[in-house]
């Protein structure tokens, strides 16, 4: 008798290859990974000890990170990288970006910062150094973050992305023929 197949959620991981495939040529065993399991599809996510997933859902583990920080590469770090390319901000131009002291807001932060992007970076006191230190204008949640952003903008941003789901409520925010984006649908 088969034994029952339990769900098991979890998209992103972090981990060692343990095994490989023979059609598999880019990962070797004790490689560093971290991927994206198909958890819609299969029900089989990455909240488990092993993880079988096809080889193009794997990159390298970043160099010199501990595993359980890589993990959050996946699917933190590419929503913020597919958020900015949707956003079409460029270099010395100005983002907005509400939660930016959370996983994915702090990965915006970075990779705006990286791009050449001025960063408004609206989240928790507790995050301020946090976001200082990466290079972001800080923006305490606690004030009406519009009114916030039009202080130090005055023609509103020319981006913003809605990390803390706050949706219509902060487009007062955006300049006129700018950019939106949300990762909650507003």
């Amino acid at each position: 008798r088969m034994p029952e197949r339990r769900y098991i959620p979890g998209f992103d991981f972090a981990g060692t290859v343990d095994q490989v495939g023979p059609s598999a040529t880019e990962f070797a065993v004790g490689d560093q990974v971290v991927g994206l399991c198909e958890w819609l599809g299969t029900a089989q996510g990455a909240q488990a000890e092993y993880a079988v997933v096809d080889a193009h859902t794997l990159a390298p583990a970043p160099a010199g990170v501990d595993l359980v920080t890589a993990s959050t590469v996946p699917g933190n770090a590419l929503t913020a990288a597919q958020a900015l390319d949707e956003l079409g901000i460029a270099e010395d131009q100005t983002l907005a970006i509400t939660g930016a002291g959370g996983a994915v807001g702090g990965y915006a932060v970075e990779l705006a910062r990286l791009r050449s992007i001025r960063v408004l970076g609206v989240a928790s006191p507790q995050d301020e150094a946090f976001l200082t230190e990466r290079g972001a204008e800080f923006l305490p949640r606690e004030e009406d973050p519009v009114a916030a952003v039009r202080r130090v903008v005055p023609g509103g941003v020319d981006a913003l992305l809605d990390g803390a789901g706050l949706g219509p409520a902060v487009l007062g925010a955006v300049r006129d023929g700018g950019a939106f984006a949300s990762l909650i649908p507003p």
